[in-house]
């Protein structure tokens, strides 16, 4: 679910139709769920296809965008997703609930036919995230601390997988980044790995973009901590070429320690 938070895309597009014999327009519903990577992740992305029984349909990309998508559009598809996937422990950023509720409620309840634009935006305005849902940690208010499980740290090693940045510099030094339009999610990770470094507010670079926050680490102490986390054979392993790019980083760390 971690993996599905930072690189899944709950889709819902509006259809124009037009019946001629009755005179009149309305608006059609279509969903689908994507998941895009890197097209250096083709063999990731097929693992992916063939555990999920072969839903949808793979597509690359190989001009600018060098890109390789999972898409899954039809709606008995999407249900199956939703039932045995998404619904086997919660997400945690506020957009990605938001998009996958409302997903959600549409393909549940075929709700497929809007008479008007007015109708759609009042949709996409409406919200439909549970009130009532666990969350992946447990926090003690007596002792203000949070006390972590599996299942959050699993949501971690793929949120990561999918978000994070394991670096070497050219003087050898090791960087780990990750940047979030939330705050609360690195928070979180700051907070489960007893961090030194604090969150960052990053503006945004262009008109058309929001604000960031990012949680960069290069302190042994942290470097350390992230790697042990990563060692844990309890829990499931970085994939991909984020895979192959942490090898590089935790064997140049246990190289010069």
């Amino acid at each position: 679910m971690g993996f599905i938070e930072a690189e899944g895309n709950f889709q819902i597009f509006k259809k124009r139709r037009i019946n001629k014999t009755k005179n009149i327009e309305y608006y059609n519903i279509g969903y689908g769920f994507h998941l895009s990577l890197n097209i250096r992740d083709r063999e990731l992305i097929q693992e992916i296809h063939k555990n999920l029984n072969y839903l949808g349909k793979i597509y690359e990309y190989n001009c600018k965008r060098q890109e390789v998508r999972l898409a899954v559009t039809k709606l008995e598809d999407l249900k199956w997703l939703i039932l045995n996937i998404f619904e086997i422990s919660p997400l945690l950023t506020k957009h990605q609930k938001e998009r996958y509720y409302r997903f959600q409620y549409g393909v549940l309840n075929k709700f497929n036919r809007l008479e008007n634009l007015q109708e759609y935006q009042q949709f996409l305005n409406t919200s439909y995230v549970k009130k009532l849902e666990s969350v992946p940690l447990v926090h003690n208010t007596d002792t203000h601390m949070c006390v972590f499980n599996k299942t959050f740290d699993n949501w971690m090693s793929g949120f990561i997988n999918g978000e994070g940045s394991f670096s070497i510099g050219r003087n050898g030094n090791l960087m780990f980044h990750i940047e979030q339009i939330e705050s609360e999610v690195l928070y979180l990770i700051k907070i489960r790995l007893n961090l030194l470094q604090n969150i960052h507010l990053r503006k945004k670079r262009k008109e058309n973009r929001k604000d960031t926050y990012t949680l960069t680490i290069t302190s042994k102490k942290d470097i350390k901590a992230l790697i042990e986390f990563f060692e844990n054979p309890n829990i499931i392993p970085l994939q991909g070429h984020k895979a192959i790019q942490y090898l590089k980083f935790k064997n140049h760390y246990y190289s010069r320690t």
